[in-house]
Formats: structure tokens, C-alpha cells, sequence
């Protein structure tokens, strides 16, 4: 059916066959045939993922660009399938870097955990000092940081002076708002 609407439309499908298109349009470099066997070296390692199998197992596996190939031939390979009789140069290089790299991670988040409590800290000691200042002054809720109250006195508007109740609601978070309620 949508074979005969684009026919109709006059636009041609590119290609109706699943297949990397990376991989086929770049071609692999000529093989370096040592003692009967092809030999590939690693140019340099890129990434490090860990993958969990069907059956929970952790798999280090690691992106290794070979020597003289693209990007398109990039592989995912274990550690044992990257020792070839020794320690991978290449393969050290990248670990060090990474665990710099997770140690300068680690130093801005205990940084920033710092500056969080810290700012917590501060937090809490105006919201003691705001507690103080409500004990001695009854209309500390009403005021602005600059001074009197921002509108007129509500007792004005209404035809008793008991017919509002000022409610203090303490809020997750430690700050405080008050709530005129009308009583019917």
C-alpha cells in the first residue's frame, strides 16, 4: 500500500533493508597480516560504560578507536579482550585521566554541598532572629523590611475590631507567612 502511494507520489524509498549506513560507506583500512594472523593496535581508548547482562552481571566495557580506522569502526571491548599479553598503555592513560577527572568531580560536589549548608546555616539564624523580633514587637508580621505596614490599618474596614484573626502558618521550610481570616 504505501509502496504504490509513494510511486504515485513520484518520491523513491532510499532503501527498504536495515543496515548501518556508517559502517558500509566508510571502508576498513588494509589488515596487518603478522605469523598468519590479522593484527589490529589500539590508537586510543574514548569511553567507559558498565553493562548489565540478562542475568545481572557487570560488564566493564570500554570504546577503543583502533589504529588507522575511522570513528565508524569503533568497538566495545572487556578488559580481557584489550590485554594482549600486558597492560595496555592506552588503556592505564585513560583510567588515570578518568579517576582525575572523578576526583575533580567529587571536590565541586563537596564544594557545593558546603555552600548548600552554609546557606542553610544562614537561613536558619534570620528565621531565629525573625522569632525574636515577633516576640517583641506584635506587629513584626505586618512590617516590611523598609517600615510601616504597606496598606491601611484593617480595622478601618471592618464594622468590629474582632472580626479578623491573624493566622501564623509555619511552611515545609521553616518560613512563616501570616493569613488574615474572616470569622462569619
Amino acid at each position: 500500500m504505501w509502496k504504490e502511494l509513494m510511486r504515485l507520489m513520484g518520491v523513491k524509498v532510499a532503501s527498504t533493508t536495515p543496515y548501518n549506513p556508517r559502517r558500509s560507506k566508510v571502508p576498513a583500512p588494509a589488515k596487518v597480516i603478522v605469523d598468519g594472523q590479522a593484527q589490529t593496535h589500539v590508537d586510543r581508548i574514548l569511553a567507559r560504560r558498565v553493562r548489565t547482562t540478562k542475568k545481572g552481571k557487570k560488564i566493564e566495557e570500554f570504546q577503543v578507536r583502533w589504529t588507522g580506522y575511522s570513528k565508524a569502526h569503533d568497538e566495545w571491548k572487556t578488559r580481557d579482550d584489550l590485554n594482549f599479553g600486558g597492560p595496555l598503555e592506552q588503556l592505564l592513560e585513560f583510567e588515570n585521566a578518568r579517576l582525575t577527572e572523578e576526583g575533580v568531580m567529587k571536590e565541586k560536589a563537596l564544594l557545593e554541598a558546603r555552600s548548600q549548608r552554609q546557606a542553610r546555616r544562614q537561613r536558619r539564624a534570620a528565621l531565629g532572629a525573625m522569632e525574636t523580633n515577633e516576640d517583641s514587637d506584635p506587629d513584626f508580621l505586618f512590617r516590611t523590611p523598609e517600615g510601616p505596614p504597606p496598606c491601611l490599618p484593617w480595622e478601618s474596614y471592618s464594622s468590629t475590631t474582632d472580626s479578623f484573626i491573624t493566622v501564623l502558618h509555619t511552611l515545609q521550610g521553616h518560613a512563616k507567612s501570616a493569613t488574615p481570616l474572616r470569622i462569619l
